[in-house]
């Protein structure tokens, strides 16, 4: 490496030429950044997509085979008048199925998640004392029921466990260690059996003997109580006196006596240790399994929980080696996945670089000095994501490998000034520090105008804003980390390992230890390029309107092509597991319900793509969280992710046969949840009407889609039609025998439903004691209204006091924002357009004549995308803003900003077309894609008018200064143009040698969108710009009443000097 020659005075930049005069201290700075990054990486959490930080608070209550209307009325509103109280809620969502209830609070942005899950509790420990007595202890997470599972898995065991083994087992190793890996959220268990110890009530005996069912639930409470009594001091000690419980193990509680008679329990029922009648099924691969469903909580990071989560099960697996595992859906996998392939691309796109330095340079060892830099830019940048709170993730990633050609400008701009400068004869360092200082101006708007587009992150809020900050904060990093490096690196690396044409310094070349770094007249390149460039900026000054029609004409061509492109809010997540769901009319038992799923097992594990199968029979979801007997769902892992669609359509034509078949929502979220709430397009009808009332509205809506071609899966969150007795109290004859409504329907939910006594204790374990009457004489309605109450009176029949009539219900309520909602979800057909679908929908809702207290909105990704367009827009015409504000105070002028902001929307017509013959949508990643071009495009004109102001200021004509900056500044334009073309593009068409691709779908449109930008925009502005610029001249020129051609834009031209040429001089030079 040269060092500073003694002779060469250095006077440009005092950045550029410290460090031209100190390469060791550079070189070091620059070492230790990549130290500082690297370091920055390994600490780095890894996701898949930015974390939305929106506080999500989900509470869960239990009330033993209550029906969803009873969770409504008796639970859910009175927390949802406590919760409501709250300040900063967003929603508030509540949905009830057969003995539970879920609220989800969704709070708006800006509220921490901790103090919004302490006040929740708050609130809900308050509601407490007015729930029934029987309602469980409320279960309190920070997880959004509707994310998926991160990682779901299956265990099965040798014959030597019973499934009743098996599930203790699991519940009481497996569950609490992995609850306790950090990030978790919750773990849903399904399947096995549930010890629980059953007391079979005998009617006939209890009647003829007038016992009531609760004398004997009763009877075994105060039993199994382990009471204090004090204690007993002496002068030498101090002992404790406690009454132990009756109930030593499940043999004893037969012969509990009941107070007040003569009998026992075992005279009226049959005590058995067994185990809970069976609410779910669970299987892998056809066989009986135990699943576990993994969620994380809000704001965790999916590969750090997943891969603790994988680490404590297979220690347990370890210590339990009659077991075995199967993972059905990792999400954590598709996440690395996706980053081992962002991080591909990011090195195709420096070796595309440097291949588009190579190609102009045509000279291997300056090509190397010119992108020398960029690993340092590229790992210093970790550094900055580290600091401001980033993950590293498949955003992230996309914009460090879209800014390898946008860093590698700078440094572009720089070293080919700096290599014209050799070209023409002076010293390596002189040539650094003139060519440096000469650019300087134009390398610093170019910079500032990139960070400038993505200042307005700030305004943006929800999903789609999180995406805009994680991207925009890593390119204005890389910028500004580019910025330096282009000042100090470049500058340095050039003046001592450039190579060189060492001419001898013509007669009107300065001295080179001399010569002051003013604007100077060089040789026009005379290549076939620039030459054939020049004549046609020639034309276009000459014929300045016609260059003004064609630029009006490819703004209306860019709206006509806007107005055919296909809206959406995020690309669909290309994943190797997918949801299928089915369900049976209300009132389908579980048997029937598994019957069928095993029928569907069949088909589906003889797909030759699928490699395993989770079933799980009785929940509307991949977990048990609601009961439903009547539904089943399946998760399907495939070999390959690129075959998972061709799948998901072969299994849709054979498992036809399903009543309400239903495949996971393609959207961003992924996942494999089959409900009707999570599918692609969601109708929300609300109102305070009841839901009885509000169902045929519903119907309507449904009939609609059904005559929509493109929706299919369609279903609905409200299914009435589920068998159930109603009971009415008969006001004369419950007040004659002093009974009440509540003693009343305690009584029956005791028989019929089965009531907890009490709860056993043994070895630690706890098992429940439930009195109940056998399940084959539940629905004998001779039977129930022969039940004795017990009242003041004595016992009486329930048929005297009660009417009981048989009815139908809903297998699941919902409520949202405290008004009663249904849902109507429907999928969208491949290849149709979503919005379109919609659109038709929502335009045939008035001819349904909808009441005035219901109202239908559009919720899922619909809302998102509205949201999300909504804070891009804004986004977008703040940039416009920024970037003008920035430009105004560089170039010291209200006008020429407008100049060069002209290749805006030039831009957004290669975008546009880009994305109509690619066939991709213009959604958010495309949207944040435009938001860059508005910075990106600007850069060309920045060179172009900052060169011609150099020559005006040093006298030269307007036109001839056109031409002569045009001519200059080709090979830069063309150059940086490339290197952001070709930095894009191994991600634009999916170029990939050692990873799989995975995530390229969200990649892809972006990086689209930036390559027709960049090429409409570049040859556009080599036109426009200067044409612009001459007009603008000439206006100012008219207003000031004075020839455009000879009036400088500065007010006094600086003497002529053999630096600074007049007009006669140029023409002489072109002649």
């Amino acid at each position: 490496m040269r060092t500073a020659h003694p002779a060469i005075r250095l006077d440009g930049m005092p950045l550029a030429d410290t460090s031209i005069r100190r390469p060791v201290g550079v070189t070091v700075l620059g070492f230790l950044a990549v130290v500082i990054g690297l370091l920055a990486y390994s600490s780095l959490p890894v996701d898949y997509l930015p974390d939305v930080p929106i506080a999500t608070v989900s509470v869960s209550l239990r009330y033993r085979n209550a029906a969803p209307q009873v969770m409504i009325d008796q639970v859910a509103r009175p927390i949802e008048d406590q919760i409501t109280t709250i300040s900063g809620i967003k929603h508030l969502t509540s949905i009830a199925n057969e003995g539970t209830v879920q609220l989800v609070v969704e709070f708006q942005d800006g509220v921490q998640p901790e103090a919004a899950l302490q006040n929740v509790r708050d609130k809900v420990n308050a509601a407490l004392p007015d729930l029934p007595a029987n309602v469980s202890t409320p279960v309190f997470q920070q997880v959004d029921p509707n994310d998926s599972p991160i990682l779901q898995l299956a265990i099965t065991s040798d014959e030597r466990m019973t499934p009743l083994q098996l599930r203790s087992l699991v519940d009481e190793v497996f569950t609490p260690a992995i609850e306790q890996v950090t990030g978790v959220g919750a773990v849903n268990v399904s399947g096995g059996q549930l010890r629980q110890i059953n007391v079979w009530l005998d009617l006939e005996a209890m009647q003829a003997r007038s016992i009531a069912a609760s004398q004997v639930s009763s009877a075994i409470a105060k039993a199994n109580v382990n009471l204090g009594l004090g204690s007993i001091s002496s002068a030498a000690q101090s002992i404790a006196l406690r009454s132990p419980s009756a109930v030593a193990d499940p043999a004893t509680l037969a012969s509990l006596r009941i107070p007040g008679t003569p009998y026992r329990v075992g005279d009226l029922a049959r005590v058995e240790d067994g185990v809970a009648e069976a609410e779910s099924y669970a299987r892998l691969d056809g066989r009986d399994a135990v699943t576990l469903a993994i969620r994380k909580q809000s704001g965790s990071n999916t590969v750090q929980v997943a891969s603790g989560a994988h680490t404590k099960i297979d220690a347990l697996l370890a210590e339990h080696p009659q077991l075995r595992a199967a993972v059905t859906s990792d999400q954590s996998q598709q996440v690395s996945a996706a980053v081992s392939s962002s991080i591909e691309e990011t090195i195709l796109a420096v070796v595309a670089a440097m291949l588009v330095v190579l190609l102009f340079f045509r000279d291997l060892r300056n090509t190397l000095v010119t992108v020398a830099g960029l690993p340092i830019i590229i790992i210093a940048t970790f550094a900055a994501i580290w600091a401001f709170g980033l993950t590293v993730n498949i955003i992230t990633l996309l914009a460090l490998s879209l800014s390898v050609g946008l860093v590698i400008d700078d440094a572009i701009v720089v070293r080919e000034n700096i290599f014209r400068h050799l070209e023409h004869g002076e010293h390596p360092l002189r040539a650094a520090s003139r060519a440096t200082a000469q650019v300087a101006s134009s390398v610093l708007a170019m910079s500032l105008t990139i960070i400038a587009v993505f200042l307005p992150t700030a305004f943006t809020s929800g999903t789609s804003g999180v995406l805009l900050r994680s991207f925009g904060v890593t390119v204005a990093c890389a910028m500004a980390i580019s910025l330096v490096e282009a000042f100090t690196w470049a500058p340095m690396l050039s003046a001592h390992l450039f190579h060189g044409e060492q001419k001898q310094p013509s007669a009107q070349q300065p001295d080179a230890a001399e010569a002051p770094a003013q604007p100077e007249h060089e040789p026009l390149p005379d290549g076939r390029l620039e030459r054939a460039y020049q004549g046609a900026l020639g034309w276009g000054l000459g014929h300045r309107w016609a260059v003004v029609g064609i630029a009006i004409a490819a703004l209306a061509v860019s709206v006509g092509v806007a107005m055919s492109l296909r809206f959406a809010f995020l690309p669909a997540q290309q994943s190797d597991t997918l949801g299928i769901g089915f369900q049976l009319p209300p009132g389908a038992s579980l048997d029937a319900t598994d019957a069928l799923a095993r029928r569907a097992e069949a088909i589906i594990q003889a797909d030759p793509e699928v490699a395993s199968l989770q079933t799980l029979v009785g929940s509307t979801g991949t977990t048990s969280s609601g009961r439903s007997p009547e539904s089943a769902t399946f998760v399907v892992r495939v070999r390959d992710y690129h075959h998972a669609e061709a799948v998901r359509e072969r299994l849709r034509g054979q498992l036809a046969f399903l009543p309400g078949l239903s495949f996971s929502a393609q959207n961003y979220r992924g996942g494999t949840n089959t409900a009707a709430t999570n599918r692609n397009v969601q109708a929300h009808i609300q109102s305070s009407r009841s839901l009885e009332d509000m169902n045929g509205i519903a119907q309507q809506v449904a009939a609609q889609m059904q005559q929509i071609p493109g929706f299919i899966d369609i279903g609905s969150s409200y299914n009435l039609g589920r068998p159930e007795l109603k009971m009415t109290l008969d006001t004369d004859a419950s007040r004659q025998h002093g009974v009440t409504n509540t003693q009343v329907a305690s009584a029956v939910q005791t028989l019929i439903n089965g009531s907890v006594a009490t709860t056993l204790q043994q070895g630690g374990q706890n098992t429940d004691v439930v009195v109940q009457i056998p399940a084959e004489r539940r629905s004998d309605l001779g039977v129930l209204q022969q039940i004795s109450l017990d009242t003041p009176k004595g016992p009486v029949p329930l048929g005297e006091v009660a009417v009981l009539e048989s009815g139908e219900g809903s297998t699941s309520l919902r409520r949202y924002d405290r008004q009663n909602e249904i849902v109507i979800g429907a999928n969208v057909a491949p290849g149709q357009d979503q919005n379109a679908l919609q659109r038709q929908l929502r335009d045939q809702l008035p001819a349904l004549g909808l009441p005035p207290d219901v109202t239908v909105r559009f919720g899922g990704q619909s809302e998102n995308q509205r949201e999300g367009f909504q804070s891009m827009l804004l986004a977008m015409a703040f940039a416009v803003l920024f970037v003008y504000v920035v430009l105004a105070a560089q170039f010291e002028s209200f006008a020429q900003p407008l100049v060069i902001m002209l290749a805006m929307p030039f831009s957004f017509l290669g975008a546009f077309l880009a994305l109509r013959i690619s066939g991709l949508t213009l959604d958010i990643t495309a949207m944040i894609g435009l938001i860059m071009l508005l910075g990106l495009v600007v850069k060309n004109s920045i060179l172009l008018v900052d060169v011609a102001n150099q020559q005006r200021r040093a006298g030269m004509a307007l036109e001839q200064a056109i031409i002569y900056a045009g001519a200059i500044r080709l090979r830069p334009i063309l150059m940086t143009s490339a290197a952001i073309i070709g930095g894009a593009m191994p991600t634009a068409i999916g170029l990939h040698f050692l990873s799989s691709g995975q995530g390229s779908e969200f990649r892809k449109t972006l990086a689209v969108v930036l390559i027709g930008g960049m090429l409409t925009s570049t040859l556009l502005t080599l036109l426009v710009v200067p044409v612009a610029y001459s007009m603008l001249d000439a206006l100012q020129a008219r207003l000031a009443r004075r020839p455009a051609a000879e009036s400088p834009p500065a007010a006094e031209s600086p003497p002529q000097t053999a630096e600074q040429p007049t007009a006669e001089k140029y023409k002489e030079h072109t002649a």
